[in-house]
């Protein structure tokens, strides 16, 4: 992951910060308008980090409900500050972690569920066409054993019959080879998708961690929102290497951080601060 240092942090217009301890509560706020928001900087900690969730939303005159979905794991409700603009006052702020989230069909999921339906189609048909040449099998075992004195054939005529079985039975063989092959390619590509298939489902039937303002506007509009608040699933560990290019010159020492985080959010367009 990339680091960008920051000399400090720059918000933009005047907000009214609201320090409040934030209620974790099981239930779902249907009522509450869903609010898209980004993680726009991160301060990370040696053990923690303090992330800063910026959004909008469209505020009707008086008491408005919203509801900031999908933010990160981890998050200590104790923590949790809010601002808004001049013209929105928030009364209360509440964390809650979301069991219930709905998981539509995404056009991703639709189409690889599509994709496994029609490598199963091509599994199922090359396991008919192996029942099939199986069953062939059968029946020319069961009747290779012919002799000419049972049936009056003649040598020339069982020669014959012989060659058809041999020829036969080893179109059979080489059919099956094909078959046991295309078969481990059919399955190897249905179980990739499978197994994309279960990460994304476990990506949308995971927990959500909501946080639900509600805010009083005095007037109609469009407003910005900012959240502030503490998760412990982060952190950054310094690196140091030492670089001597020969006995000559004094040894370099360079610093580096690894910053590791299981938010479940990605952080690769975030603005990062190391403290």
């Amino acid at each position: 992951m990339a680091i960008q240092i920051v000399s400090n942090m720059k918000i933009g217009p005047p907000f009214f910060f609201v320090f409040l301890f934030a209620i974790s509560f099981s239930h779902a706020q249907s009522k509450a308008k869903p609010v898209e928001s980004n993680i726009s900087e991160a301060i990370i900690y040696l053990q923690g980090a303090q992330l800063i969730s910026e959004g909008s939303a469209y505020l009707v005159t008086g008491q408005n409900e919203l509801v900031f979905q999908g933010l990160p794991n981890g998050i200590n409700p104790q923590t949790i500050q809010a601002a808004g603009p001049k013209g929105a006052v928030i009364l209360e702020v509440k964390h809650y972690v979301n069991y219930l989230k709905p998981s539509g069909k995404s056009p991703e999921v639709q189409k690889l569920e599509d994709s496994l339906k029609f490598y199963q189609k091509q599994i199922d048909q090359v396991n008919s066409d192996k029942w099939v040449i199986a069953e062939e099998q059968k029946m020319i075992l069961a009747n290779q054993n012919l002799r000419g004195e049972d049936v009056g054939l003649k040598v020339e005529e069982l020669q014959k019959a012989a060659e058809f079985f041999r020829s036969r039975l080893g179109n059979i063989a080489d059919m099956n080879i094909k078959y046991a092959q295309k078969l481990s390619e059919l399955n190897e590509s249905s179980q990739r998708i499978r197994n994309q298939l279960n990460a994304i489902n476990a990506k949308n039937n995971a927990t959500s961690n909501d946080i639900v303002m509600k805010v009083q506007a005095t007037r109609e509009g469009r407003h910005d929102f900012q959240l502030k608040y503490y998760t412990s699933l982060a952190r950054w560990i310094p690196r140091y290497d030492i670089r001597m290019d020969d006995t000559k010159n004094p040894a370099k020492l360079d610093l580096r951080a690894d910053v590791s985080q299981s938010t479940g959010i990605d952080f690769s367009k975030v603005k990062l601060t190391l403290s």
